[in-house]
């Protein structure tokens, strides 16, 4: 990519970049990349900006006139951060002053012996400004950058959707705006983000792009990668290696991401160097040990011969019920298929989800064995009778679980995801399950206590919306046999009946 500014010719190299080149080149109205931190994504839009605005149909007076909007979801970080970035390929000395009003802007003129030249108004806006999304909602625009577009609301992004392809106009400029578009670039987002619902969605005219992981985890490097065992980095209580073929590395600093790993959590990994879907806990993960990338599946298989089970958490009367469904291999390996998360919702429609679910996942197979929150066995306000009862009336077979303590509720979480049968973990959950992993993954948290200094957390898991599920799977394991292992007895052994031991016949005692 090259770019021309004044006396300056500004060229891109993106040979080290293969997603950003087909991210640039590709013509959908909407284009989104996703990669890890480091990768060139903010500089490839960078450049991206000024060569629309290069390729920009001349008007009458041999001028290319367009206007940009690139915003950012803070005004410090459209400071600190993508202002620097875009002042550094487009300099103050060169391209002309920075003028910090509201919203910032930096209007870059060039205009060569010819009479022939540039004309391009970039505004710098920040989403948490109000006055500046006023009037970023009344521009007339040619195209847009949403930097970080996943801190972005959705309905700004869709807002801005309509301010595109605006400017310059036939009446004013003699011309239309060559291209309309918008361009974003982001770290990974988490599952239940809009901008995962978009991808998913897949909307005409919209490209979505993804760079190579920067570092790969031990068990997810390539087979054929040759690497010595020197190279691997230790961190998050596993190893990674740096990819090689990781984009915009030769612009790095030497051994940038082997010194950014170690001290980092698995999802911060995850999310900033792998670029995965995911979620960054900003307290502290009640299930540190869960690994989704290696833990859940597209095709987890149901078993005809195993019993089907499940977990509900519901206890006196929440109404937010939930419900978690799964099986145990003769491995012992659990495999999570289903969940039922509701909220604002009361014991007889949470019932018929969980029919609906069994019906649509399960060809309409019947629940074995489940338990429920102790709390349960307290008798609900509306059907005067207990909640286990009603469930049981419903065709569910459940009972009390072991206990509603969280402690012993967690620790048979964690325990399958410590056991490895055959090179697999010992718990498995189907990708449809997107709440409950999430809470898995980071959002079921101790929530940090207030405290100076050293960092101090609750010694109970927070009650969030993802917290119910969570404490459903809790009942679900520690039920099906967890809570038993870990004190060392086999849950699938029959307990035989105590026998009194026998005691010699003395005339001395009756």
């Amino acid at each position: 990519m090259t770019t021309h500014t004044r006396d300056r010719v500004q060229k891109i190299n993106l040979t080290d970049a293969l997603t950003v080149q087909k991210f640039v080149m590709d013509p959908s109205r909407v284009r989104i990349i996703t990669g890890a931190v480091g990768s060139g994504k903010s500089v490839g839009c960078c450049g991206e900006v000024m060569r629309l605005a290069m390729a920009q149909e001349p008007s009458p007076d041999g001028i290319r006139y367009s206007k940009v909007a690139i915003i950012r979801n803070t005004y410090a970080e459209l400071r600190t951060t993508t202002l620097a970035t875009w002042k550094d390929m487009f300099p103050e000395d060169i391209c002309g002053p920075v003028i910090h009003s509201a919203p910032i802007e930096h209007h870059i003129k060039i205009k060569d012996a010819d009479g022939l030249g540039l004309d391009l108004q970039v505004l710098f806006v920040s989403a948490d400004r109000p006055k500046d999304v006023r009037k970023l909602l009344s521009l007339e625009l040619s195209y847009i950058w949403f930097n970080e577009v996943r801190e972005m609301e959705r309905s700004i992004f869709t807002a801005a959707g309509d301010r595109i392809g605006r400017y310059p106009s036939l009446k004013t400029h003699g011309v239309w705006a060559t291209r309309d578009c918008i361009i974003a670039d982001t770290n990974a987002a988490d599952e239940d983000s809009w901008l995962y619902e978009l991808e998913m969605e897949a909307p005409d005219d919209h490209a979505f792009f993804h760079q190579p992981p920067a570092v790969y985890e031990i068990s997810e490097i390539p087979e054929g990668l040759e690497y010595d065992e020197k190279d691997l980095i230790a961190a998050a209580g596993t190893k990674y290696l740096v990819n090689p073929n990781a984009e915009n590395k030769k612009n790095l600093k030497p051994n940038y991401y082997e010194s950014k790993i170690p001290g980092k959590t698995r999802d911060w990994i995850s999310v900033y160097y792998q670029g995965h879907w995911g979620y960054i806990a900003d307290g502290k993960p009640v299930v540190p040990g869960y690994n989704d990338a290696l833990m859940s599946r597209d095709d987890l298989p149901i078993l005809d011969d195993k019993e089907l089970l499940i977990g509900i958490d519901i206890g006196g009367g929440t109404l937010s019920p939930a419900a978690i469904i799964g099986q145990r291999s003769p491995r012992g390996v659990w495999m999570i298929h289903a969940e039922v998360v509701c909220s604002e919702m009361g014991l007889e429609n949470f019932s018929k989800e969980i029919t609906f679910c069994l019906n649509d996942i399960f060809d309409g197979r019947k629940i074995d064995r489940g338990w429920t929150d102790p709390a349960g066995k307290n008798r609900d306000p509306l059907y005067e009778t207990t909640i286990i009862q009603h469930l049981q009336s419903k065709g569910f077979p459940v009972r009390e679980g072991p206990t509603n303590a969280s402690k012993p509720r967690v620790e048979a979480i964690m325990a399958p995801m410590g056991r490895f049968l055959d090179g697999q973990p010992g718990f498995l959950i189907h990708k449809r399950c997107k709440v409950l992993r999430a809470g898995l993954s980071g959002k079921w948290k101790y929530k940090r206590v207030q405290t100076v200094g050293e960092a101090k957390y609750a010694n109970v898991p927070d009650k969030n919306d993802w917290s119910h599920p969570c404490d459903a799977l809790g009942y679900l394991l520690s039920g099906g046999g967890e809570n038993t292992l870990l004190k060392g007895r086999d849950p699938d052994r029959r307990t035989a009946k105590t026998r009194k031991a026998f005691k010699p016949f003395s005339p001395f005692t009756r």
